[in-house]
This record gives structure tokens, C-alpha cells and sequence, in this order.
């Protein structure tokens, strides 16, 4: 698995991030806070690895949203106990990584 969007605290309780599942080859976001999550998704659809592609991840105040290459992505949560967490209910992010 390979992040693409990546923002964290050192001790991996608190992140926000995107990446690839490399046995389906699905986008992944997962929002995380004092070690509980507050949702994680899967896109619908798949995506080849080694494919430039241009990702916008967003929050419209209720839930995040995910483009590809200008694409609104169709998501399917597995988790979803907080979708409106995002950036502003953080306090422990120390590092943020784009295209790792």
C-alpha cells in the first residue's frame, strides 16, 4: 500500500490520509482521531498502479469527498461513526505528506 495523501501525528493516533490497496487496486481514505475511526472508505472503482492521476480530497462539511483526474469517486465506507471529522477537529497532526 502506497500513500498518496498522507497526514499524521508520530504516534499513528490521529491521521488523515489516502492510499492505494494493492490487492484490489482501490483508493483508500480512512480519518483517524485518538486512535478511533471516525470513517474509512474504499472508491468503487479500481485504478492501475504505476498511473499518474490527479486527486482532489475534500470535505463539503458532512462527509469527504474524492475526485480522480476531475471525477467525483462513488465511495463505500466500511466505518463511518464521524464522517464530518476533518482537519479542524485535529490536534495532534505534526506531518503531512503529498505523493509519497
Amino acid at each position: 500500500n502506497k500513500a498518496m495523501i498522507a497526514f499524521m501525528n508520530a504516534g499513528l493516533t490521529e491521521f488523515i490520509y489516502i492510499d492505494t490497496d494493492a490487492s484490489n487496486g482501490k483508493l483508500r481514505g480512512r480519518g483517524t482521531k485518538a486512535g478511533s475511526h471516525k470513517w474509512i472508505f474504499s472508491t468503487d472503482n479500481t485504478y492501475s498502479t504505476n498511473t499518474e492521476m490527479s486527486i482532489v480530497f475534500t470535505h463539503d462539511g458532512t462527509t469527504p469527498l474524492l475526485y480522480v483526474n476531475g471525477i467525483l469517486q462513488d465511495l463505500t465506507y466500511t466505518s463511518e461513526a464521524d464522517k464530518t471529522f476533518w482537519f479542524g477537529d485535529t490536534t495532534l497532526l505534526t506531518t503531512g505528506r503529498l505523493g509519497c
